[in-house]
């Protein structure tokens, strides 16, 4: 969550840009319905020549993702939720495409939609875990957040060095709160391969907390 002013500062500096077209991949919201008025009033004066255009993420479910949506529409935002737009830009077409987060999204659907016609795709996904859905349905582009720390980033360290910190006590009870936050597919299944490993041979019961849910599904022995 962030004040007014932080984000008026985020919205002077962006329109400063010029830019010919603005995304944003989700999380408008912490968690609360509420949040939507500061961030309203900071991002409703965003300008780009063909527009703003959005798509919702996690923590826009935590919130109702019906009033998200409303709220950004009614300062003019596109916000995509399974759906394709086809924009002419200088006279060539474009295909933009949006999904829901995670098991909201319909892959399929806006797949197909983009595919009517013969030329350049974009996707707005927000987590940057489902590229290979992307590539499924012949994206040339797939622009997401949720990761915080950016996209890109050395696989795992920051899981790996955390890990270690927390087993050098030689603990009972391990407690993991969104541990594969900012992995792509690879380094998640390393990640919990590594953990699974580290649960074995210590003897250790772990807790684990996290939104997706099918990840640790397989995990999970009570």
């Amino acid at each position: 969550y962030m004040l007014e002013r932080d984000m008026e500062m985020y919205a002077e500096v962006v329109n400063g840009l010029n830019a010919d077209m603005i995304f944003m991949p989700g999380d408008f919201v912490t968690s609360k319905d509420s949040e939507m008025l500061p961030l309203v009033k900071a991002f409703s004066g965003l300008k780009s020549k063909y527009g703003t255009y959005a798509c919702l993420g996690n923590h826009d479910f935590f919130a109702n993702p019906a009033y998200v949506t409303k709220k950004l529409r009614d300062i003019g935002m596109k916000v995509l939720r399974n759906e394709t737009d086809e924009l002419e830009l200088n006279g060539a077409k474009l295909m933009l495409s949006g999904v829901d987060d995670g098991r909201h999204a319909n892959f399929p659907k806006v797949s197909y939609e983009a595919s009517s016609l013969n030329t350049a795709r974009i996707l707005l996904c927000h987590k940057p875990y489902f590229f290979e859905n992307a590539v499924a349905g012949n994206f040339d582009l797939m622009l997401s957040g949720h990761t915080h720390g950016g996209q890109l980033a050395l696989p795992f360290l920051e899981q790996r060095l955390n890990l270690a910190q927390a087993l050098s006590n030689d603990p009972d009870l391990l407690v993991l709160d969104e541990p594969s936050s900012g992995l792509d597919p690879v380094g998640t299944k390393e990640f919990y391969a590594i953990i699974d490993d580290v649960r074995a041979r210590k003897k250790l019961t772990v807790v684990l907390s996290s939104h997706v849910l099918a990840e640790i599904e397989d995990r999970i022995d009570r």
